[in-house]
């Protein structure tokens, strides 16, 4: 899907961008006003004062105002958006040119054209500095961040060019603030407003590949985490919403694939589909995503290892969600996609896949298959996994993941004729020692069991 299909088919992101907006607080500033006189011979002159009358009390229609003097009063609104100090008195400025953009058809051509104007004293890189300048204002007013990053997208999704470092700065921006501490206050306020806008420049391939390259992509998968304990409010699954449509978006860069090909997102994005079924418009962009991540061997894979077969024959008896056909389009591609690979796959190639991407589970049935372990124990010597493994239980939180490697030792020395000296050379009783101390009691015990049969002669009578 180009660039072209995605704009024709997703065209309400414009409408969110146009229409959801803080309209109590742009009320209530635009009835408060700013007192304009007091500023004249200050920061304006009395040729702008008379400007700001005409544009507030139009004899005719704004859009005819801005024909007749619509260079002059872009330049009188960045010029006030530089010099202006005040909240209250920033915050109608910036609303005035906010509405411009949205009610005048092609206004932006007035502020695109002030980068080929003279400068401005004070006023830097125009027309793109003022608004960086509003964006950096210490007090963090959420009225300004949402309406001045309103401002910042209409720019850069309008203007015809743009300079690299105006557009690197803006993504710089954006990627800073969906890093805010989560427990900061209107951080969901805040981020919806952020990922609104950002999601409206993903739509451009140019601008997709400079987020990634700025390093944009990991700050947003941060983003779509969720605690299987996480109890999603209202606020928290539409930032989660947000988070995944963007990553839906750039995953339709070639380049920004390569990116995004890592085993921990698809882990993530698989454990979404679990967590979040009855979400149903955050199943479906998941499953977009691992669509288009879906080309190359090691992706692929990875699905697989993530048990990404299992949880589509669950979703395929969801009704609601396979009553819409992209829905059915996207479980059917990724079905025949993992049937092909599990065909092509040796039971030995899945199980280094879980172990590389740690994604082992109990339900997958090599674990407890004697045939598997007697079959593949002295290819797994010769390869790098019980280095893997060992890694595992050194670094690893998770306690299920913890159990299953424990008990993968025990089956390899079961099955191989040298296999607790081939452990033993690899001081694989040092992890699992520490392990006793576990505060999980399936962990300790797992551990235990290995350990005897590592430490133990006879051990042939031990269970697990």
């Amino acid at each position: 899907m180009d660039d072209n299909i995605i704009a024709a088919k997703y065209q309400e992101i414009e409408e969110v961008l146009l229409t959801d907006r803080d309209s109590e607080e742009r009320n209530d500033c635009l009835e408060r006003g700013v007192k304009w006189e007091s500023f004249v011979d200050v920061h304006i002159t009395r040729e702008d004062l008379e400007l700001i009358k005409d544009f507030l009390n139009p004899p005719l229609d704004r859009a005819d105002i801005m024909r007749k003097h619509g260079k002059k009063y872009a330049r009188l609104f960045m010029m006030l958006l530089s010099r202006l100090k005040t909240t209250e008195d920033l915050r109608y400025t910036a609303t005035l040119v906010h509405d411009t953009l949205l009610e005048v058809p092609h206004s932006w051509q007035y502020f695109y054209e002030l980068h080929s104007e003279k400068p401005v004293p004070g006023v830097p890189d125009l027309p793109f500095g003022p608004i960086f300048a509003l964006l950096a204002r210490k007090d963090d007013d959420p009225y300004i961040l949402s309406v001045g990053g309103a401002i910042l997208t209409h720019f850069l999704s309008s203007f015809p060019k743009v300079r690299t470092d105006m557009v690197e700065s803006a993504m710089h921006w954006f990627i800073k603030k969906v890093q805010e501490d989560p427990e900061s206050s209107n951080y969901v306020r805040v981020q919806l407003r952020v990922l609104e806008n950002l999601r409206v420049l993903l739509k451009v391939s140019k601008y997709r590949f400079i987020f990634a390259r700025e390093s944009g992509v990991e700050p947003i998968f941060e983003l779509t985490k969720v605690n299987e304990e996480e109890t999603l409010g209202a606020g928290k699954l539409e930032v989660l919403y947000q988070a995944l449509y963007c990553l839906w978006l750039l995953s339709f860069h070639e380049q920004v694939q390569k990116t995004m090909a890592v085993p921990l997102l698809f882990t993530n994005l698989c454990h979404l589909l679990r967590v979040c079924q009855g979400r149903d418009k955050v199943v479906r962009v998941t499953l977009s995503i691992l669509k288009n991540l879906s080309h190359g061997k090691d992706n692929k894979r990875t699905m697989l290892s993530c048990g990404l077969d299992r949880i589509l024959l669950i979703l395929k008896n969801k009704n609601t969600l396979m009553a819409d056909k992209d829905v059915v389009e996207d479980i059917e591609k990724l079905e025949t996609m993992l049937d092909r690979l599990r065909d092509a796959l040796t039971s030995y190639d899945v199980y280094f896949t879980e172990v590389k991407n740690r994604t082992l589970e109990w339900s997958s049935p090599v674990h407890k298959s004697e045939k598997f372990w007697t079959e593949n124990c002295f290819k797994i010597e010769g390869s790098e996994l019980l280095s893997m493994l060992k890694e595992i239980l050194e670094t690893e939180t998770n306690p299920n993941l913890l159990c299953v490697v424990c008990w993968d030792l025990g089956e390899f020395m079961k099955a191989h004729p040298q296999g607790k000296s081939v452990l033993q050379q690899l001081k694989m009783h040092v992890p699992l020692a520490k392990l006793l101390e576990h505060p999980d009691a399936a962990v300790k015990n797992h551990s235990l069991v290995t350990l005897q049969k590592l430490m133990i002669t006879n051990w042939g009578n031990l269970t697990g």
